[in-house]
């Protein structure tokens, strides 16, 4: 079980870091080369911010497991922060239904809309074409991501309850 639980954190770990060292850096000089091109030359380019949020979805998308892995989706840190590590656990284990339900469709809708990108060769529509299909694949992936994470998560708060605690 160790070994499972380490290997879905390594797999987020890694992906993160991909995302933030190889993704995020890019797209940001991406973005002020456009402004700069766009507001102090005035020769906006037609690929640059359609890039630029294109690499903005593949982030959202991929970086969901690793921020679930560092715990900082949102919660009610008001009345959580306060909570024992314990009851945090109990909390936790009653909104991974919904989790596990929302995360579930986005992987199984996510699948089937980057799978009709796949079969249609769908591409930007613009004057600027470019294929869309390899982002709408990013779309299950981080799906997928989240979702091995967690079960990580999950397992871990099981553990945690179901442990005998010496007095």
């Amino acid at each position: 079980m160790k070994t499972f639980l380490h290997a879905c954190d390594m797999i987020n770990e890694y992906v993160g870091r991909f995302v933030g060292l190889l993704l995020v850096i890019p797209c940001t000089l991406l973005i002020a080369v456009e402004v700069f091109l766009r507001y102090i030359l005035n020769m906006p380019t037609m690929w640059g911010m359609p890039t630029a949020q294109f690499i903005f979805g593949i982030i959202s998308v991929l970086a969901g497991g690793y921020t679930l892995l560092y715990q900082e989706h949102v919660t009610m840190d008001i009345v959580y922060k306060r909570l024992s590590v314990r009851k945090r656990a109990v909390v936790d284990l009653f909104t991974a239904i919904i989790f596990f339900l929302f995360a579930g469709a986005m992987l199984w809708k996510g699948a089937e809309f980057a799978w009709s990108s796949i079969l249609s060769r769908e591409t930007y529509g613009q004057l600027w074409n470019p294929i869309i299909y390899p982002f709408k694949i990013m779309i299950p992936v981080g799906a997928f991501l989240i979702l091995l994470q967690g079960l990580a998560k999950f397992i871990r708060d099981f553990m945690l309850l179901t442990r005998k605690v010496d007095k």
